[in-house]
């Protein structure tokens, strides 16, 4: 009896060092980076929906602003997984605590529904209703990086073999594509007509780019080749368009001078970042 808890207790352990090599520290980082993006994505999308987001119940207009970098991380992540020729593989308390979060989403979406539909007998939930999804969104799906980062130390092997070069063309091109779609999304968001035609003539491409994955513009090879740069320039730019449909859902501070000027940050952000090397292929650094 004790011999087989012995041989379970190793498996375990098997088990959790497997764990660590499918997911190297630098992925973890990548995870925990897209994890946040995701948070602030579920509490932008909350916030609209609460008291103090304004008439536009889970969205409105500001929806153009938040749901291009979301769709478009997907596909990025997914290739950068191929470098590191890794997956993330959830274990049964993974998808427990993801259940639970998709619960508690869906309970928030009723009542902001209900709330719309009965304003007189029914309030919309408060602001930080919002926040506690956003917390509760980061918590679940970076835990698991967050012990990779904990438990590894940071990398001292020798790199000499990774090459920091220039990223190719078509990389290059899409890059610089997605800097204008942000930007134009983010410059007529006070044009709705004029907004949802630049979302869905960008989203076609979008969607282009996602079916034909491996292509040298597809978005997975794109997500392959990025490094930091691209990866921070991303996060700029996703950080922007959030804070600026937070902005327009409770605020009148947003002019369509400044929306312009965030398109502007938005589109440089990215269109630089085509400029700076990437990663040769085969290298496992983001």
């Amino acid at each position: 009896m004790e011999s087989g808890q012995e041989a379970q207790e190793l498996r375990r352990i098997d088990e959790l060092r497997a764990q660590v090599k499918r997911m190297p520290r630098e992925h973890a980082v990548l995870q925990i980076a897209i994890a946040a993006l995701f948070a602030g994505y579920i509490g932008v999308f909350a916030f609209t929906g609460s008291a103090e987001g304004g008439v536009q119940a889970f969205g409105g207009t500001t929806a153009t602003l938040i749901l291009p970098p979301v769709i478009i991380s997907s596909a990025l992540v997914s290739g950068a997984n191929e470098r590191f020729g890794k997956r993330v593989l959830l274990t049964r308390a993974d998808w427990i605590a993801v259940a639970l979060f998709v619960v508690m989403v869906a309970a928030v979406f009723v009542w902001g529904i209900v709330a719309d539909r009965h304003p007189d007998t029914i309030d919309r939930y408060p602001w930080w209703v919002a926040l506690v999804l956003a917390v509760v969104a980061l918590v679940v799906f970076s835990a698991r990086p967050l012990a990779v980062i904990l438990r590894t130390d940071a990398p001292t092997a020798d790199r000499a073999e990774e090459r920091s070069v220039g990223l190719s063309l078509p990389v290059r091109l899409t890059t610089a594509f997605l800097g204008v779609f942000f930007g134009l999304v983010c410059a007529v968001v006070f044009v709705p007509a004029l907004g949802w035609l630049v979302m869905m003539l960008g989203m076609m491409i979008v969607v282009i780019g996602l079916a034909v994955r491996n292509e040298p513009w597809g978005f997975a090879n794109v997500g392959y080749e990025w490094r930091f740069p691209q990866w921070i320039a991303f996060g700029i730019a996703s950080m922007i368009m959030f804070l600026l449909s937070v902005l327009i859902a409770a605020t009148h501070v947003v002019t369509p001078g400044i929306a312009v000027g965030a398109g502007a940050l938005v589109a440089a952000s990215l269109v630089i970042s085509a400029l700076l090397p990437g990663r040769s292929r085969g290298s496992s650094a983001a």
